[in-house]
């Protein structure tokens, strides 16, 4: 009990109903018994740290993407057809 509670400040050893369990999850542990026994695995969570993930392996550059191109060039003929320059740097906030 925290330093600063003092039991007779409220009522100690009352009843609490027990209501069961709720209908959320008796749903929710009913559909992941479904999806275990559909998907032949058993989920085990834990609270345990995970393990690093993998670092250094090997991406391949695949030149850059359509669409960062597509948008590049956009961006140039707006840019073209209107007679400005977009300042991305004002764009953010300070």
């Amino acid at each position: 009990m925290p330093d600063w509670a003092d039991p007779e400040d409220y009522a100690v050893d009352y009843k609490v109903p027990n209501l069961g369990a709720d209908s959320e999850i008796v749903a929710n542990q009913k559909n992941l018994a479904e999806a275990e026994a559909s998907l032949g695995h058993t989920m085990k969570a834990t609270f345990k740290k995970p393990k690093p993930e993998k670092r250094d392996y090997f991406v391949p550059d695949l030149g850059e993407d359509e669409d960062t191109r597509d948008t590049k060039e956009n961006l140039g003929n707006a840019e073209e057809e209107l007679g400005h320059t977009l300042d991305a740097e004002n764009l953010l906030p300070p």
